[in-house]
């Protein structure tokens, strides 16, 4: 804990440095204030099949933050939005990112019974 999960369509992880944007989500979640850096795990499922509800959209790009529980909503949202920003960095020269949607989901695990 915490996890930083990509999910991204092939296209996308192909026009991308993936690992470069691993590294950098990791080590700005990790210089976080109520962030463990030891904790920080981040690493990408890419899907070769996928289908979108709006054709202007052809790819994805979407991060899973699972954190424990606990903390405010204020904080998660800035996260969230930062996260965002930093994942539209990564693809604004990729010739997808115009067609890509991009999407950020904070996740709160049970700290009651998330064990490790």
């Amino acid at each position: 804990m915490p996890h930083l999960q990509i999910e991204t369509t092939r296209r996308v992880a192909e026009s991308i440095d993936l690992g470069d944007l691993l590294a950098n989500l990791a080590q700005w979640f990790a210089a976080q204030e109520s962030v463990e850096p030891k904790a920080v795990k981040a690493y990408a499922r890419i899907h070769d099949h996928w289908a979108m509800g709006d054709p202007s959209r052809s790819d994805f790009l979407h991060l899973t933050v699972a954190i424990l529980s606990g903390r405010p909503l204020d904080l998660r949202q800035v996260w969230s939005r930062s996260f965002h920003l930093m994942l539209t960095e990564a693809i604004s020269h990729s010739p997808l990112s115009d067609s890509t949607g991009i999407t950020v989901e904070i996740r709160e695990m049970d700290a009651l019974t998330y064990c490790k």
